[in-house]
């Protein structure tokens, strides 16, 4: 396989509370299966929404959660969906009366290409790129970076990848 050198693909989706919502990432100048092009993804970084203030004194549990897949979604989905490339999750826990921000926070990486010794091969030639907010997040989009390559493959591995991802 040829390899090219690394570059940089960014995207972001700014869903509204509580609603699930998606951003579509077009590969088509990079991805074509027919003409053996396929791109790899070596690592994906994900920027969450900044937590706000929690105006409500009350106690709160929120959570952020990320997605990238290679079909469109109608929401978050497990890690046994075959078209999951990379997710991720940011949890932020008030206290009553907190109202400077999150006494405590955990983020996950649930599954990255970052975590697979060869990244992960994309044969499709659109990712989207989906997020859901459960509390007010300012600023409220997700961002994501995806470092990556294009490759050449045999046409029938191309063409054998796509229908895997589709």
């Amino acid at each position: 396989m040829a390899k090219s050198d690394t570059f940089f693909i960014r995207a972001s989706v700014d869903p509204a509370l509580g609603v699930y919502d998606e951003n579509t990432i077009d590969l088509g100048s990079f991805v074509n299966a027919l003409s053996k092009d396929v791109l790899r993804i070596w690592s994906v970084e994900c920027r969450y929404p900044q937590p706000s203030l929690n105006a409500t004194g009350a106690a709160a549990l929120v959570t952020e959660t990320w997605q990238l897949t290679t079909q469109p979604q109608t929401g978050i989905v497990p890690l046994t969906n075959r078209s999951l490339i990379a997710s991720g999750q940011l949890t932020g826990a008030w206290n009553t009366g907190a109202v400077s921000g999150p006494e405590s926070t955990t983020q996950e990486a649930d599954i990255g290409p970052q975590d697979w010794k060869e990244g992960y091969l994309v044969a499709v030639e659109q990712l989207y790129f989906g997020g859901l907010r459960s509390a007010p997040f300012a600023p409220n989009a997700f961002e994501i970076v995806l470092e990556c390559t294009s490759e050449t493959m045999t046409t029938a591995a191309a063409m054998a990848l796509a229908l895997s991802q589709q």
